[in-house]
């Protein structure tokens, strides 16, 4: 069963030591805020998600989310990419190249109303309708080579449902 993600501390304590409130294994009674974690994996933190996804998979160099700043998203740091994902507006502007019609033209995100990363919310961040690979708007990401794996695009989720945390 893969990780999901607790609604409170507590809880997430509790599950992480695999005992409830009683000190024992908590049951399989349905309920959803009690999700267990498989044994070996850790918990989706941005540390992680930036590491293995933004970094590794993505772009943060010059020519992408680097000094070009594709989107008007900066990736370059961890600190920045944080500020620059969670409860920010989709951003970028259409650009048409010269001489292409106007059926040509790339249109970014600024007018989709869309969030970057919605904290508990990743069906409704774009980030997650990126990596996915058929946004709404823009290109997914990343745009060239193979998506990124369903283990990170679940990293990411399980990232957002916890609610998106700066760790």
């Amino acid at each position: 069963m893969r990780c999901a993600l607790l609604s409170c501390t507590t809880a997430a304590l509790l599950v992480l030591t695999g005992c409830d409130s009683s000190g024992t294994k908590p049951s399989q009674s349905g309920d959803s805020s009690f999700v267990q974690m498989e044994a070996g994996s850790s918990r989706p933190t941005f540390t992680r998600v930036f590491q293995e996804v933004l970094r590794a998979k993505l772009c943060g160099q010059v020519q992408c989310h680097g000094a070009a700043l594709q989107g008007d998203l900066q990736l370059s740091t961890q600190a920045v990419a944080y500020r620059q994902l969670v409860g920010v507006a989709a951003s970028g502007e259409c650009v048409r190249e010269p001489g292409a019609p106007e059926a040509g033209a790339f249109c970014g995100c600024a007018k989709s109303g869309l969030s970057r990363g919605v904290e508990r919310d990743p069906d409704n961040s774009l980030l997650v309708m990126k990596l996915s690979g058929n946004p709404p708007c823009g290109e997914r990401m990343p745009p060239t080579g193979e998506p990124i794996s369903t283990e990170l695009l679940d990293l990411v989720k399980q990232w957002i449902q916890a609610g998106a945390l700066d760790d």
